[in-house]
């Protein structure tokens, strides 16, 4: 299953806020988000993200339509997740292309 897209992050448990955490996967490179801001990129290798400037990683395991995951400092884990393909993202089915109009008045 592609990684590349866009996800809610859903706290499972530990320290993770409960909300308003998301990423953004493009290739082999991607950015967290808390409440739309980037805090911190990373580097996907396999099905694990690998902080550019934090000891984190989180590894991730494919799960019905998205993906599970655990963040872990060395073996230690410190939370767990799910990631929810966000409706609007490109690699979504019910997504929209970025080339694909988005509305607005058209010449005729």
């Amino acid at each position: 299953m592609a990684l590349t897209g866009t996800y809610r992050v859903e706290r499972l448990s530990g320290l993770l806020p409960p909300w308003g955490i998301a990423k953004r996967i493009q290739g082999d490179r991607g950015v967290t988000t808390v409440l739309g801001v980037p805090v911190a990129s990373f580097t996907r290798v396999g099905d694990t993200l690998i902080y550019d400037w934090l000891p984190v990683r989180d590894r991730l395991t494919p799960e019905g339509d998205g993906w599970r995951g655990e963040g872990v400092v060395g073996e230690l884990r410190f939370c767990s997740f799910r990631l929810l393909r966000h409706e609007h993202s490109r690699d979504h089915p019910g997504g929209r292309e970025a080339s694909e109009p988005t509305g607005g008045r058209h010449s005729a």
